[in-house]
């Protein structure tokens, strides 16, 4: 760029020897284009052909943009609850919803919006959705009915209850049933290993199974190799749970889903409530899972956390027939329900199963979540009456249930939620501007001089970082455009990236061979990431 005259030198375009006092481009925007490419001058066909990319890229993105799901105006049943549903539930980020309102010997059900299933669209009361945790208030009840018969101690050691088992701490064999079923057992959430790490990762890039594979046999030996931390504090403990239903059906020998069909569900006449084996496909017409984007979530099942809901489906007519059993207390192992152990203030739990005080109303409850479904249960006991909610995304449901109850649910600061909504945000941008970065730096400033392994590295982080927020962002409450605007960038920046290529070298810096490591290291790295939310592996 001449120091004299300001002239920015576009090759072949005419455009020399001054500033052009009319057109497309003036000399600022020439400086800013000249900085962005590092000083590398363009060429017309260079600058149509990044125009032509330009809008190759934004169309690619508009069509893989995440879609948040809306709840069609479908609707089954009672069109009073239906239209008392669509109120309080709003249209963005609920595909189809199934709803069961228990007042005393009244139920009344409805169906909203789209099962996901092109052969049956319509939802209604007999459409089956993954119920999750909700299983655990039904583990719970389950071992409350055995205690009641003698088959498990509740306060029996694990040590006692599994004869054969070897515990890596003393402690862990002291813990006991009860503390499995009320989450204070100090075990932790789940294992604390590589193996969880890694179906944790490919859960929330690609929407895998996290539990598959994994087996009675396994959770117990998970167990045995774990240290308790906060033992008679409540910390939620899906391993937890997983072992104390595992106790009751060695306790009774025989499988968990055979003991819980034969004690709970076969006496309530709950015929749509089943427990899916690791291969085995939901037997009746069912809804299909998908994240907040639009993209589809893979069933979870394993039988070694089927205790704690995994792999568990049931239906809103099901389940009202169990919470009005619940509500007269003639469901077997109602007890369970009776609130013990403080959780934290206004919150207690008894086996499985929560109880909010909410002003002057205390809701009995629990909710449950998937990959790609959402449920909730609960019951006001002083004024008979009952919710369940079943919803075939990932955004919550419960509260379209308390407000069914006439409850307003109130929440403190939901920091997870925060934090996903902020990354929403940030990650599709910072993508963009990582590469943008890098294509600017200039060579006049040796301190951050670009090469080739740092432009390379940058292109492909960009891309995985643009998969992960397209696969886990709360694209229900985030414009789609937000990750448009990454896409084009990211884009943008490989484009400009390309002009300079030429003039870059491998690596630069004294220390050559910490590029190439950090440079591998972050391709490979994306590269896994990339894979794995592509669905590859």
């Amino acid at each position: 760029m001449a120091a004299g005259n300001g002239a920015w030198p576009v090759r072949g375009s005419g455009f020399t020897g001054g500033p052009p006092s009319s057109g497309a481009f003036g000399d600022g925007a020439m400086m800013r284009l000249d900085a962005l490419t590092g000083g590398v001058g363009l060429s017309r066909r260079a600058l149509i052909g990044g125009l032509l990319a330009a809008g190759l890229a934004l169309a690619v993105a508009v069509v893989l943009a995440p879609r948040a799901p809306r709840l069609g105006p479908q609707t089954t049943g009672d069109p009073g609850l239906a239209s008392a549903v669509r109120a309080v539930a709003g249209e963005r980020g609920h595909q189809g919803l199934s709803v069961a309102l228990v007042e005393g010997d009244r139920v009344r059900t409805a169906g909203l919006g789209d099962s996901g299933d092109a052969g049956r669209p319509a939802v209604d009361a007999t459409t089956g959705f993954e119920i999750g945790s909700i299983g655990k208030a039904l583990t719970g009840m389950l071992l409350a009915d055995l205690a009641a018969d003698g088959a498990v101690p509740l306060d029996a050691p694990l040590r006692e209850v599994l004869p054969g088992v070897r515990f890596a701490d003393p402690e862990t064999g002291s813990i006991t049933v009860r503390e499995l079923a009320s989450h204070r057992s100090g075990l932790p959430r789940l294992p604390l290993n590589a193996g969880t790490l890694g179906r944790m990762t490919m859960h929330f890039a690609a929407g895998h199974n996290p539990y598959e594979g994994i087996g009675p046999a396994d959770v117990v030996a998970a167990a045995a190799g774990a240290s308790p931390d906060g033992r008679g504090e409540f910390g939620y403990s899906n391993l937890g749970m997983a072992v104390a239903g595992e106790v009751a059906a060695r306790r009774a020998g025989t499988s968990y889903p055979e003991l819980l069909r034969e004690r709970i569900l076969a006496p309530l006449g709950m015929d749509r409530t089943v427990v899916l084996a690791p291969r085995q496909p939901a037997p009746f017409p069912h809804a299909v899972g998908q994240k907040s984007g639009g993209q589809y979530a893979e069933m979870w099942r394993g039988a070694g956390y089927a205790p704690a809901g995994v792999g568990m489906w049931s239906t809103s007519a099901d389940l009202a027939r169990f919470a009005g059993a619940m509500l007269d207390g003639t469901a077997p192992g109602a007890a369970a329900a009776q609130p013990r152990f403080d959780v934290e203030e206004n919150e207690r739990i008894g086996l499985g199963w929560f109880t909010t005080k909410r002003g002057d109303r205390e809701i009995t409850w629990h909710n449950g979540g998937t990959g790609g479904f959402r449920s909730f249960i609960g019951l006001d006991r002083a004024a008979d009456r009952a919710v369940v909610v079943l919803g075939n995304t990932d955004r919550d449901v419960d509260d379209i249930g308390l407000r069914l109850l006439d409850v307003d649910p109130k929440h403190g600061f939901d920091w997870r939620g925060s934090l996903i909504l902020g990354l929403t945000f940030f990650f599709p941008l910072s993508a963009g501007f990582g590469v943008l970065g890098v294509v600017r730096r200039r060579d006049s400033d040796p301190r951050r001089q670009a090469d080739r392994l740092t432009l390379v590295a940058s292109v492909v982080s960009g891309a995985a970082v643009l998969l992960i927020a397209w696969r886990i962002g709360l694209w229900h409450q985030v414009p789609a455009a937000v990750w448009v605007a990454g896409v084009v960038t990211t884009a943008g920046g490989a484009w400009l990236g390309a002009l300079r290529w030429r003039r870059l070298p491998t690596a630069r810096g004294p220390r050559r061979w910490q590029n190439w490591v950090g440079a591998i290291f972050s391709v490979a790295f994306s590269g896994a990431v990339l894979a794995l939310a592509s669905g590859l592996v």
